[in-house]
């Protein structure tokens, strides 16, 4: 009896060191999965995505030229001369101002006062036309009136229109009088240009010249432009 006794207890604490065995492994599996608060996790670095991106290119600076560096020095102006069509050459005259014209061969253009500059023939002074500058907003009826008295002092007030107006590019003037008398004919044009408006005093003595100077002075004017500041 005593030997059946050991035996079973020799059974029994054999089962519990193997139950003990096992769960020992387990709790050794368990703890190396397992991570505790004071354990430091490896951090990986963030990329950096900065030297993978291609350098920004700036717009370049582009240098507005002056609006009167592009003007020709020289053009080629039509004109009509005892009924035949003839180009001549023009040349560049700038004004202080504030406008621009081409003067034909035997013409100078010279400033002559504030608001006014003068072109006249080289050999025949006599011949020119005052240019002035009168603005934006200048006072239309005053302008007509004072053309008109300035021309009834030389003779009958004529206005000219349409066809009468020989240069075609100038019959959308504002007005184009005229007056003459046995020496002088006296021509004042008022022209409205992109909003600025010129008042042109044509002075012609009744001469030889007057062929060559008559179809020259419109030609002139046809060419003025207010110059861009």
């Amino acid at each position: 009896m005593r030997i059946i006794s050991s035996f079973f207890l020799i059974f029994v604490i054999a089962v519990s060191l193997v139950a003990c065995g096992g769960t020992s492994t387990d709790n050794q599996n368990t703890n190396a999965n397992t991570v505790t608060p004071g354990n430091i996790a490896e951090e990986v670095p963030a990329p950096d995505n900065t030297k993978d991106d291609p350098p920004v290119e700036k717009d370049p600076v582009v240098q507005v030229p002056d609006a009167n560096e592009k003007l020709a020095a020289t053009i080629e102006i039509e004109l009509e001369v005892e009924g035949n069509v003839e180009k001549r050459t023009g040349t560049l005259a700038i004004s202080d101002n504030g406008y621009y014209l081409y003067t034909l061969p035997q013409f100078k253009f010279t400033p002559e006062e504030p608001n006014a500059d003068q072109v006249y023939m080289d050999k025949f002074e006599d011949y020119y036309m005052r240019i002035l500058t009168l603005g934006t907003e200048p006072d239309l009826v005053d302008v007509r009136k004072n053309a008109e008295d300035e021309l009834t002092m030389l003779g009958d007030v004529v206005e000219m229109t349409g066809e009468q107006i020989g240069e075609s590019a100038l019959r959308d003037s504002v007005f184009y009088l005229h007056s003459s008398d046995s020496t002088l004919s006296k021509y004042i044009i008022l022209r409205e240009i992109d909003g600025n408006y010129f008042k042109v005093i044509v002075n012609m003595p009744n001469s030889e010249a007057s062929e060559g100077a008559g179809p020259s002075f419109p030609a002139m004017i046809k060419t003025i432009q207010p110059t861009k500041p």
